[in-house]
């Protein structure tokens, strides 16, 4: 087997093993954000049931800024 067929063919290894590991999910719920109590942040939802008014919600996006304008509209 020549060098080069060796180097790709362990580039070839690399990335799949990198990329199975940060598909892997790690089994930690710490900061999932479900609400369940298990270390995420509880919604209290019903708080809306009692609001007066407008109700403001903070939505983080990572939109282009042509959805972003659209998203506001």
């Amino acid at each position: 087997m020549s060098r080069c067929r060796l180097i790709r063919n362990l580039s070839v290894v690399v990335a799949t093993t990198l990329a199975l590991s940060a598909c892997s999910g790690g089994g930690s719920k710490q900061g999932s954000g479900d609400g369940d109590g298990d270390g995420g942040a509880s919604c209290p939802v019903g708080a809306l049931d009692t609001a007066k008014g407008t109700v403001e919600i903070t939505f983080w996006h990572g939109l282009n800024r042509e959805s972003e304008t659209t998203l506001q509209r």
